[in-house]
């Protein structure tokens, strides 16, 4: 979802310090808090030259201690996705350089599922059973993954993460 976190925000030549307050995308809840645990993406849209390639900083909280994650495009002209990598319970604050030029938007939105700091998910059902299925890791950080074909039954966890980029319809995570 590319604005779950911040909905479409055009760019402006001064650095923007956003609080949780600030954020107005449909997964955030009260207090910048994402439930359930999700990596945070930052969406630029296409415009030569709007932007800078400083990071756009996200600063919140993984089970209890702070976390920060640096998001930096490749180049000046956006149009690509970033990925946060680590999982967020909830985020404080976002540091948005300032642009080189007014023309360019961006998004901070979410994806991927994860495990309460600390624990593993108990299972995953896809909501239809089809030709899917579903990429889940093993590590907090995304790594050591395995890919479980999706039949429409619950599927045992023991994983951290659900990657969620490539998929195409919804499914049901279990916790404990």
């Amino acid at each position: 979802m590319t604005d779950g976190v911040l909905l479409a925000t055009a760019t402006v030549t001064a650095a923007s310090a956003l609080t949780a307050a600030d954020l107005s995308g449909s997964t955030i809840l009260t207090g910048g808090v994402l439930k359930p645990p999700r990596q945070v993406t930052l969406t630029r849209s296409l415009a030569t030259g709007a932007y800078t390639t400083d990071a756009i900083t996200v600063e919140g909280k993984r089970g209890g201690s702070v976390v920060t994650a640096s998001m930096t495009q490749a180049d000046a002209d956006g149009g690509a996705v970033v990925r946060s990598g680590i999982l967020f319970d909830s985020i404080s604050a976002v540091t948005v350089p300032a642009a080189q030029l007014t023309t360019g938007s961006y998004s901070l939105g979410v994806e991927d599922v994860g495990s309460v700091a600390g624990d593993r998910l108990m299972g995953a059902r896809m909501a239809v059973a089809g030709p899917s299925a579903l990429i889940v890791a093993y590590a907090e950080d995304g790594t050591e993954t395995d890919t479980i074909e999706a039949d429409g039954s619950i599927m045992p966890g023991g994983y951290r993460r659900i990657a969620t980029a490539n998929m195409t319809q919804g499914f049901t995570v279990y916790y404990p």
